[in-house]
């Protein structure tokens, strides 16, 4: 599965994780990530930068009818490593609250 990240995304719901990351930090609110038994650093995607994709769609447009065309890096990213490397990039140190298992509220 892929994401696409870019400017003027928006914090909201699942709108895209690194707004709602940074808005977070901006704010000095603990972010929730999801995490499993299984992937104890969260989900992964596939992380694709919105003009990349754009790019990619006319190149798809061009290049013939009918055809499958598949958008992404072919590198997964963990959720929790992409925090970690936007709190760097803030400078500060918000430790993220895990919501683990069905179970876990808000």
């Amino acid at each position: 599965m892929f994401n696409s990240d870019g400017p003027r995304q928006i914090p909201d719901g699942e709108c895209g994780i690194i707004p709602i990351f940074m808005s977070n930090l901006d704010n000095n609110i603990p972010t929730k990530l999801f995490a499993y038994e299984d992937m104890p650093r969260g989900n992964t995607r596939d992380y694709v930068y919105v003009g990349d994709v754009s790019k990619a769609n006319i190149l798809a447009l061009e290049s013939g009818d009918n055809e499958v065309v598949n958008i992404g890096t072919g590198k997964e990213l963990f959720i929790e490593d992409i925090y970690y490397e936007v709190e760097k990039i803030y400078g500060v140190k918000i430790p993220p609250r895990k919501r683990e298992g069905k179970d876990w509220r808000c």
